[in-house]
């Protein structure tokens, strides 16, 4: 799963050249997050989740949403 940015809607209030002036910018954030090396890197461990969550924990989290 990745974060994908549809401009579609934000043409009306951003340059056009908004993006493309960007995508250097937006691709090193976008390779620190994955990697967890840029500011608060050691709070980015919701980036890989659902797929490196431990099942043990899952089923705590599936059985706690059932309680409530």
């Amino acid at each position: 799963m990745s974060l994908h940015f549809d401009p579609c809607y934000s043409r009306s209030f951003l340059p056009q050249d908004w993006l493309s002036s960007r995508l250097e910018t937006l691709s090193q954030a976008h390779t620190m997050l994955e990697s967890g090396n840029g500011p608060g890197g050691k709070y980015t461990g919701w980036v890989h989740l659902p797929h490196d969550i431990d099942p043990s924990e899952l089923s705590h989290i599936k059985a706690a949403a059932q309680q409530i």
